[in-house]
């Protein structure tokens, strides 16, 4: 039956405040004054709300609270959440399914992998290098088979996967593509082509580009020996995807 208070000590000439802790009940809030005898004026009209009805009530209500049982849920909104504050340690795993993320981002997390698609206008670049010794006396057709890193956005054709013109192996480049304007160490694409760039080649003719499949994902440069010997040839390739 006893009520926190809190008392700041004077000099016994002085009032003395007592404030009551407790704000629920109607007496409380007010300063109460202690004579210099030191006989508390009103504590009675405190004590006459102290009930045990009050206590348990206002007891249950902490509990509930606090408690397990909670009667209540906290709603976080996106204007609650400062833009960038959130970081992966923040987000359960697989909480957020493909279908919550915007075209942006579901273009930066997933067309990024190996079984998903290029992201359009984005140019990738790569390289090869083909050896081989072909039988003496034999003439034979080879193929270098090249793989996107991922899908391409259109099917690849014999019309977009093409050999850049090159001075130096005019003469043995079948289907010399003047569109294709980069070069072995910095291969460019325009849109939805694949350009490849002939490093070095020898003992080879007709070097032509051509898609593989699946249609795609995969191209090719063919070319046939000439002398039955030792075939090699190396470059650098572009692709571009469309918009």
């Amino acid at each position: 039956d006893s009520t926190a208070i809190t008392i700041v000590h004077k000099p016994m000439s002085a009032a003395i405040s007592v404030t009551c802790m407790i704000e629920a009940y109607p007496s409380c809030g007010t300063s109460h004054t202690m004579t210099g005898s030191g006989t508390v004026r009103r504590m009675t009209s405190l004590r006459r709300h102290l009930t045990y009805a009050n206590i348990v009530a206002t007891t249950a209500l902490v509990l509930v609270m606090v408690g397990g049982g909670t009667a209540f849920a906290l709603v976080v909104t996106g204007k609650q959440v400062k833009d960038r504050s959130l970081t992966g340690r923040d987000i359960k795993n697989s909480s957020v399914p493909s279908s919550k993320l915007n075209a942006a981002a579901h273009t930066l997390f997933t067309d990024t992998s190996p079984w998903e698609r290029i992201p359009a206008g984005r140019t990738i670049t790569g390289g090869f290098i083909y050896s081989s010794v072909a039988p003496a006396g034999v003439s034979d057709t080879y193929y270098d088979v090249i793989n996107l890193p991922a899908l391409a956005r259109t099917d690849l054709t014999s019309s977009n996967v093409n050999v850049a013109a090159n001075g130096a192996y005019a003469g043995v480049i079948g289907d010399a593509d003047a569109s294709c304007t980069g070069t072995v160490t910095s291969p460019t694409a325009p849109s939805g082509k694949v350009c490849i760039y002939i490093l070095f080649t020898s003992a080879t003719s007709n070097l032509i580009g051509n898609p593989w499949v699946p249609v795609n994902r995969s191209f090719t440069l063919s070319f046939a020996d000439t002398d039955g010997g030792s075939v090699q040839t190396a470059g650098s390739w572009a692709y571009t995807a469309p918009a």
